[in-house]
């Protein structure tokens, strides 16, 4: 993402009255996105995204309710192809591959996902690049929020990461360790008036000391209006 967001979208329909196009515009009324629709027979459709160069950057297919696949295509600023990402869901609309390409269209690596109703057991994500073999092993908690993330590389520990939650299942801490030894943390602290949104958080080493606090401002706009 080049850290612009739309602000005014336009709606094109075709003689059927399905929606056949999208049209994202910036603050300053130029074109930042352009999205497609293509239906087919059934529930089955598919939709393709332009940056305002005009260059492919997302096409996916729908099986309604969920998305069956999906290709991110991602252009250096004078509008090369750098590289090529092809992802695989499941009935659930959950990521079960993801295919890294080259600019070439050449294999990288890939990324399976397998998932667990049973939130005792953790979710494994195997990574296979050239070079090695990456392991992340995450388990859930009952509310399936993750509360423990572990990485190995070919079969060797890397790193551990905690999570710890409130009683409203808001995050307030991440852990990191290596090698069984702190790499330092993050706490948040939400506001007393909305508790889901966060009102700053601490940057702890590995000391503990703190060594960076941010807070966030928010502002409320009435979109009705």
């Amino acid at each position: 993402h080049d850290g612009s967001y739309y602000w005014n979208r336009s709606t094109v329909y075709s003689n059927e009255g399905k929606i056949r196009e999208f049209i994202d515009y910036l603050d300053d009324g130029s074109v930042y996105q352009t999205i497609k629709l293509e239906y087919a027979a059934g529930n089955s459709f598919k939709d393709s995204t332009y940056d305002k160069n005009n260059n492919l950057t997302r096409y996916s297919l729908y099986k309604r309710p969920s998305a069956d696949s999906e290709i991110c295509l991602n252009y250096n600023p004078r509008g090369k192809l750098l590289s090529k990402e092809k992802r695989l869901f499941d009935s659930n609309g959950r990521v079960v591959k993801i295919f890294f390409y080259n600019s070439s269209g050449g294999l990288k690596g890939t990324i399976g996902y397998s998932y667990k109703n049973d939130f005792s057991k953790p979710v494994t994500v195997i990574k296979k690049l050239r070079q090695s073999v990456q392991m992340q092993q995450y388990t859930l908690d009952a509310s399936g929020n993750i509360i423990r993330e572990v990485c190995y590389t070919d079969g060797k520990l890397e790193s551990e990461i905690v999570y710890e939650y409130d009683l409203k299942n808001n995050m307030v801490a991440i852990k990191g360790f290596k090698g069984g030894k702190p790499e330092g943390s993050k706490h948040f602290y939400y506001r007393d008036d909305n508790e889901k949104l966060v009102k700053f958080f601490l940057l702890r080493g590995t000391d503990g000391d703190i060594i960076e606090k941010g807070e966030f401002i928010y502002k409320f706009y009435n979109w009705m209006l």
